[in-house]
């Protein structure tokens, strides 16, 4: 099935959404002790109990919760042990800015790639002694914009800013 522009769109304004309603509570989602423990200690089980709930060797439950801490533990091990808690491992991609979007960081980047792109014609064109019109320039970089974000141009992730 070939994905439309229009899916991906609504696709990435549905996403905005749930980020949107998400983004207050961000600063509650790092835990320094690591969700696992902070989770276990406060319904109260011990490593041990844990380990038999999930069938595990002793010292298992103590070195997953390194490995949260560490930043090195599969979603699958977390999403196991949390079943075993009576809970359910919830996670998500969130834009890094504040108020930031997905929309507005394929924008950003549209904006670079127009400006690059935009660079490079101007330069050929001073090459060729043509000149370039300032006043349609701003118009042709609108378009530019909505034309990348709309084809998802695949320049848009080949640079680094």
């Amino acid at each position: 099935m070939k994905i439309t522009t229009e899916y991906r769109r609504q696709s990435r304004r549905s996403l905005d959404k749930r980020v949107l309603s998400l983004k207050p509570f961000e600063h509650l989602f790092e835990i320094p002790s690591g969700w696992l423990k902070a989770t276990r200690e406060s319904l109260g089980i011990s490593s041990r109990a844990l380990e038999a709930r999930l069938k595990i060797s002793s010292g298992s439950v103590v070195r997953a919760e390194q490995r949260e801490k560490e930043g090195n533990i599969t979603l699958n091990m977390l999403r196991v042990i949390a079943a075993a808690m009576e809970c359910k491992l919830v996670y998500a991609f969130l834009p890094l800015g504040k108020n930031q979007t997905f929309e507005s960081i394929l924008e950003q980047r549209a904006k670079i790639l127009a400006e690059q792109i935009l660079r490079e014609v101007s330069h050929t064109m001073k090459l060729e002694a043509q000149s370039v019109d300032l006043e349609n320039s701003e118009q042709e970089r609108k378009k530019l914009v909505a034309t990348l974000m709309e084809k998802l141009d695949a320049r848009l992730w080949e640079t680094k800013n």
